[in-house]
């Protein structure tokens, strides 16, 4: 039958109906599926167009062998069944209709298989092969839920594939050629409600048989309790494997540069033991072997996930290689409050070094001196070896090794705060703020005194001259330091008082003159009075035992006070001569020879009225005759 005009199938025609018993059935025309199921079950060439409606289907099946040469095959959005014999696509195709390859069909990709957007891979049984390769698009869903081979050819998934039922990938062919299923970037591939042991295995040889991972694998809840992926030449993940339930157990050559995760509860396990370049993490468990078969990391372990404490446990010997990198959350001291990790085995280095450790604090930890977390537990022991230098920000480390843990003391990095040197008069007020330098801070940081310090210094209380601790106030650090004020003192200086002698003014009389006449104050603060003066006024100074008339000084002294600074100030002393009284001093008489010269000595006379004060004396007087020549 050879078609080069127009087959309809339509509606009111039997469901299923069939071209068969025929030498051959080529299509070089068009066919119209527009009711039910045609079925092709004789060989065929095709160039033609088979126009698919929905909901409908064109099946190839029983023994037959169809070539389809065209890029344009099929349109429609109907659904294409290979339930039996071959199936040859010898040009690329974009399909966009509903696959189903089940039975004994085989599907053969000589020409790039594109299965694009709105299309659907159902797979329960069957080959699919062919020199070119499928690929399936973003937003494609292939479910496999029986035995299925992928033979000889590549199987690039950028959609979702779903193992569901007794779902299982069987890579086969002889290992002549290569076959190889890539689930790529985007792309998800899920064991979900699948019971197969194997759901990615071979079928007959590892030869050749390669799964890549580098989209997304889970292992969801309501698959086998335990499933492997096992049988292959090569299990490579450079995505992401998530164990989300039960144990993935990997039975082949292993090689992990991306990201493995496990759940509470799972386990993602390798007992010939894996090199991880990726990362581990999650609060699951990772089964490795001993010794040489043990768990060599030369990349990342993140117990429970970036910003998210948990305890993953490595149930065999884990080996801390050269590139390794132990990622720590801390979001407290409490139990499942901060990372650990759990090795059965024994944990080692590489030439004694335990590699590197990033500590991250989460959840509004803040470091109090004091703190302590216990990061390492290894049943079989922890040898020599030592973490490289690390750090967390603002906090001072000690790590502590023993024969079978590792422990971690946290406190934080201490601020030194030094008062600048400060003070006032007695009386006056206090600076507005106490200023200070501050030492200390993380160098890694930028941190100063302007983001890492808030609130003020104060000062012990007291306004009597002295000094005065200054003192944190309310000085924090909302960046968790520790705050260390250093021993300064602010310094209240006495104020000044001058304390004047007053002057004062006698007249001559004889006696020494001791004592003063007071003072007068100038300089009191707040009020205050000479009551605050203590101490006995007392005077020094010429003016003291002066007698004759004159002017002398008054020095005042003997006080004091804890709050003034005294200034004794000079006063002046002045004794004024005294008025005599009115001395009568008479000449005595005297005689002599005429022609001789009488010459007087002074002291020819007498006082005959008047007192002089004791000590005073009158000793020559001027006396005079006209007699005396």
């Amino acid at each position: 039958f050879n078609n080069a005009g127009t087959l309809n199938k339509n509606i009111g025609s039997s469901a299923t109906q069939s071209l068969s018993g025929l030498a051959g059935f080529n299509n070089t025309g068009t066919v119209n599926v527009n009711s039910g199921t045609l079925r092709l079950l004789s060989n065929g060439t095709d160039s033609g167009v088979y126009n698919i409606s929905a909901g409908n289907t064109l099946e190839n099946g029983g023994g037959s062998t169809r070539d389809i040469n065209t890029a344009t095959g099929f349109t429609g959005a109907g659904t294409l069944l290979v339930s039996g014999g071959i199936l040859n696509l010898n040009n690329a195709q974009l399909f966009n209709q509903i696959l189903t390859v089940n039975g004994a069909g085989v599907l053969n990709a000589n020409g790039l298989m594109t299965l694009g957007a709105g299309s659907a891979l159902n797979w329960s049984g069957g080959t699919i092969s062919g020199t070119a390769g499928l690929n399936t698009q973003s937003g494609v869903t292939t479910t496999i839920s029986g035995f299925v081979n992928l033979s000889d050819t590549t199987w690039d998934n950028f959609g979702i594939v779903d193992f569901t039922g007794s779902g299982s990938l069987r890579l086969a062919g002889n290992g002549t050629l290569a076959t190889t299923f890539n689930n790529q970037i985007g792309g998800v591939v899920n064991f979900d409600g699948n019971t197969s042991t194997f759901p990615v295995t071979n079928s007959g040889t590892s030869v050749n048989k390669t799964f890549n991972n580098a989209g997304t694998l889970n292992k969801n809840i309501g698959s086998s309790a335990t499933q492997s992926i096992n049988g292959l030449a090569g299990f490579n993940n450079t995505g992401t494997v998530n164990v989300n339930s039960g144990t993935l157990n990997i039975s082949t050559s292993f090689t992990q540069t991306g990201v493995i995760n496990t759940l509470a509860g799972t386990t993602f396990s390798d007992t010939a033991g894996f090199t991880n370049s990726g990362t581990l993490t999650g609060d699951g468990t990772f089964v490795a072997g001993t010794g040489a078969a043990g768990l060599i990391n030369q990349g990342i372990i993140e117990p429970g996930a970036a910003g998210v404490v948990g305890s993953l446990t490595v149930s065999g010997d884990l080996q801390l290689d050269t590139g390794s990198t132990l990622n720590i959350d801390l979001a407290g001291t409490g139990a499942g409050q901060f990372d650990e990790l759990v090795v059965t085995g024994a944990v080692s280095g590489n030439t004694g070094s335990l590699g590197g450790v990033t500590l991250s604090k989460i959840g509004g930890y803040t470091v109090t001196t004091g703190d302590s977390f216990q990061l390492i537990t290894a049943t079989s022991g922890l040898d020599t070896a030592v973490f490289d230098p690390f750090a967390l920000q603002r906090a001072d480390l000690t790590p502590t090794y023993t024969a079978g843990s590792f422990t971690l003391g946290i406190s934080p990095m201490v601020v030194t705060i030094t008062a600048d040197t400060l003070s006032k008069i007695y009386g006056s007020a206090d600076p507005g703020a106490y200023t200070f330098t501050a030492s200390g801070f993380d160098a890694t940081t930028g941190d100063n005194a302007g983001n890492a310090l808030s609130g003020l210094l104060t000062r012990a209380g007291g306004e009597n001259a002295g000094l005065y601790g200054i003192t944190q106030g309310s000085l924090t650090s909302p960046l968790g330091y520790t705050i260390n004020v250093a021993p300064v003192d602010f310094t209240i200086n006495p104020a000044a008082l001058n304390a004047t002698a007053n002057d004062f003014t006698r007249t001559f009389d004889n006696t020494p003159y001791s004592g003063g006449n007071g003072v007068t104050y100038s300089g009191f603060v707040n009020g205050e009075t000479s009551a605050v003066v203590g101490g006995t006024l007392s005077y020094s100074g010429t003016s003291q035992g002066a007698i004759n008339a004159g002017s002398y000084v008054i020095t005042p002294g003997g006080l004091s006070s804890s709050n003034y600074t005294i200034n004794f100030v000079d006063g002046t002393l002045t004794i004024d001569p005294a008025g005599l009284s009115l001395l009568d001093i008479t000449a005595g008489n005297a005689n002599k020879t005429f022609g001789d010269t009488l010459i007087f000595s002074g002291s020819e006379f007498s006082i005959t009225s008047g007192t002089l004060f004791a000590g005073d004396a009158i000793s020559n007087v001027t006396l005079s005759s006209a007699g005396a020549v």
